[in-house]
């Protein structure tokens, strides 16, 4: 048994012990702290506040009126919000299980760019991996798909890529297909008499322009 590795930033960041050798993993005493919420070195790495969701651990909190910030829940609000939500193999718990939690496999088709919004009694509610951090587009749509389905109002914000929490590049996708052909139609009509309008200042003859004594030649 030894106290710690040379990873113990790296695993008080992730909030687990990283270290791929089971052998030393075992025989790690800081993993037990960590698992047992005790991080020297990032102590408010987790919000109180998590949904399990078929067996797997996430981290939710109500989103601020900006979007970009999540606010943990209170015992108070947690235990309010779980009378609210009835959905088979979905609950909410004050404390993180370590044998639920799951990092997000990426790739260049499914990147971590995802949060799921939860709407509530029109409350918003931020759904996002154990750890605070982003989502893949496969775990993100299967959340919603689960909450939709049961009759709740659920959205999927992709972020863009100059980075996360700017609110401008962000896209918001519901299971509603003619709200996204909307907001499109929102977004063309604009821009169509904008157009329009700079081909009518283009007919129009100019008055009051000033001649060069080049033009004067002509006259």
């Amino acid at each position: 048994m030894f106290d710690c590795c040379s990873r113990y930033m790296e695993c008080s960041k992730e909030g687990f012990c990283t270290n791929k050798n089971e052998d030393l993993k075992k025989e790690c005493s800081y993993r037990k702290k960590l698992e047992q919420g005790i991080n020297f070195y990032y102590k408010d790495r987790y919000s109180k506040s998590f949904i399990e969701i078929q067996g797997r651990l996430f981290s939710i909190g109500e989103r601020s009126s900006y979007g970009g910030y999540t606010r943990s829940l209170s015992k108070s609000a947690l235990d309010e919000l779980n009378s609210k939500i009835n959905i088979r193999g979905v609950a909410l718990v004050s404390q993180v299980n370590f044998k639920k939690i799951q990092v997000e496999k990426v790739s260049e088709e499914n990147r971590a760019h995802c949060k799921v919004i939860l709407t509530i009694d029109g409350i918003k509610y931020n759904i996002q991996n154990f750890n605070s951090r982003a989502l893949t587009h496969d775990t993100a749509k299967g959340i919603r798909e689960l909450f939709v389905e049961n009759g709740y109002l659920c959205a999927i914000e992709q972020f863009g890529t100059s980075g996360y929490g700017h609110k401008r590049n962000n896209k918001i996708t519901t299971s509603n297909k003619s709200t996204t052909k909307d907001s499109v139609k929102k977004e063309i009509k604009p821009i169509k008499m904008k157009d329009k309008q700079m081909k009518k200042e283009e007919k129009q003859p100019q008055t009051n322009v000033q001649l060069s004594m080049f033009d004067l030649k002509v006259i």
